[in-house]
């Protein structure tokens, strides 16, 4: 398996140096096209001549107008791989995502034991933590028995309740929970035996 995550991770280097030569050969083009339409400008801008009137001009002087035919079979060559290298660069650019999904797909297998066992851990804390809510929420209704509430000695809980309690099936951790069982990374059994563990503890 690590000779593949390797493998595949080289696969991504050179994808990627691929694309980033196509990127920027694509800027040295555009920068040459734009020399060279500055250079053969053929519409007058204010304050300046055209190239046209410019030649018109040398022509009328006596002097030899400046040949801009090359440049302009320049341009259409580069406006021509211009175009050919934005359709590289969308196939290049869908190569590396390509490539980026084999190697986390790699890396995510090879290290699905380890994030099987972050989630247990993360769950263990969540049903410890939800337990020990339910019961500071028990400890604060208590107050009423007295005609009052407990704000004067009890910490707010708030925000933690966002999470609500596990005896109900559309709470947050509920849902949670659920959802990672149906998805495999842990079972019923599990989280049950988790419950247990913590109630134990508490």
């Amino acid at each position: 398996m690590e000779i593949k995550i390797e493998e595949a991770k080289a696969a991504k280097v050179e994808a990627q140096a691929k694309l980033n030569q196509l990127l920027t050969r694509r800027l040295e083009n555009e920068k040459r096209l734009s020399e060279i339409r500055e250079a053969t400008l053929t519409t007058g801008k204010p304050g300046r001549e055209s190239d046209l009137t410019r030649q018109a001009r040398a022509m009328l002087s006596g002097e030899v107008p400046e040949n801009t035919a090359p440049l302009l079979a320049e341009k259409e060559i580069l406006e021509n791989e211009l175009h050919i290298l934005r359709e590289a660069i969308r196939l290049q650019s869908e190569e590396v995502g390509r490539a980026d999904r084999e190697l986390s797909i790699l890396v995510g297998t090879a290290r699905l034991p380890e994030k099987k066992a972050l989630i247990l851990e993360h769950c263990r804390a969540l049903i410890r933590v939800n337990g020990t809510i339910e019961k500071l929420q028990a400890f604060n209704e208590s107050f009423r028995e007295y005609g009052t509430s407990s704000k004067c000695c009890a910490e707010s809980i708030n925000y933690l309740m966002l999470l609500g309690s596990m005896s109900d099936r559309f709470s947050v951790v509920t849902v949670y929970l659920n959802d990672l069982i149906e998805r495999g990374w842990i079972s019923k059994a599990e989280v049950e035996a988790m419950k247990g563990a913590a109630k134990e503890g508490w």
